[in-house]
């Protein structure tokens, strides 16, 4: 339960960023309990937990601190946003690690060589013949 990059106060705590004040403190109390260094022969894993715990609790527990962290996670949650949409949205001459895009392919507005050449209507008649001999 250590917090991670991708980990906010509020999964450290495991609540709902609605939870109330004192659904927190409630799982704040309960989570000190469980992770306390003493109860564990003072293991690092535990210790480091300990301090997520009341790192996230005095930030919920405070509702000022409460609303900038809420403000910044919607902020955060809205560059994220912008980020991702500009990346759909790239331009197709936009340089991708350093190099340009290739170009699009060109539409084809005529038929290729082959089908001009008189091999692909001999193709043709051939087909035309083995389907008349066999009836189908």
């Amino acid at each position: 339960m250590v917090p991670s990059v991708s980990q906010n106060h509020y999964q450290v705590l495991g609540v709902a960023p609605t939870a109330a004040a004192a659904e927190i403190k409630r799982a704040y109390r309960q989570l000190v309990v469980r992770y306390h260094p003493d109860k564990h022969g003072g293991d690092v894993r535990y210790e480091d937990q300990f301090k997520a715990v009341a790192v996230a609790y005095r930030v919920l527990g405070d509702p000022g601190r409460r609303a900038t962290y809420d403000f910044q996670l919607t902020q955060a949650s809205r560059r994220a946003e912008d980020v991702r949409r500009q990346q759909q949205h790239r331009p197709a001459t936009q340089h991708v690690y350093g190099v340009p895009m290739p170009p699009p392919a060109p539409l084809r507005t005529r038929p290729p060589a082959a089908a001009a050449s008189g091999t692909t209507s001999a193709f043709r008649a051939s087909a035309l013949a083995s389907t008349a001999a066999t009836g189908c």
